[in-house]
C-alpha cells in the first residue's frame, strides 16, 4: 500500500470487537495509528497494542473521494420535517433552502 492509498483510507468505525463480551468503543483507552495505515488500540494502559479489525467495507473510493451510500436523499417523516421547519427561526437564512428541500415520506 502506497502513501496515497494509506491517506485515502477511511475507517467507518473504530469498534474493536463484535458480539457479547467484546470490547466497545467506550473501553478504548489508547489509539495508535501506524505508518502502514492500520490502527491499533489498548483497552488498558498496561497491556499490549491490538490491531483494530479491518473495516468490512471501505467508504473511500480509489480516487480518494467518498462514495455515496444512497443515490438520493433519504426521506424523513412529516413530523420531523415540521420540527425542522420550526427550528429555522434559530438557523441562519443561508441554510433555510436546505431544510426546505428535504424529501418527506408520503403517507
Amino acid at each position: 500500500m502506497n502513501v496515497m492509498e494509506t491517506l485515502q483510507r477511511i475507517f467507518s468505525s473504530i469498534i474493536p470487537g463484535i458480539g457479547v463480551g467484546s470490547p466497545t468503543v467506550c473501553d478504548i483507552r489508547v489509539l495508535k495509528y501506524t505508518n502502514d495505515g492500520k490502527i491499533m488500540y489498548k483497552t488498558r494502559y498496561d497491556e499490549s497494542y491490538i490491531y483494530l479489525p479491518e473495516p468490512r467495507k471501505m467508504v473511500a473510493s480509489e480516487d480518494g473521494f467518498i462514495t455515496r451510500l444512497h443515490r438520493n436523499k433519504l426521506p424523513i417523516k412529516h413530523t420531523k420535517f415540521q420540527h425542522l421547519q420550526q427550528l429555522k427561526t434559530v438557523i441562519p437564512k443561508d441554510y433555510h433552502s436546505f431544510y426546505d428541500g428535504l424529501p418527506v415520506l408520503k403517507n
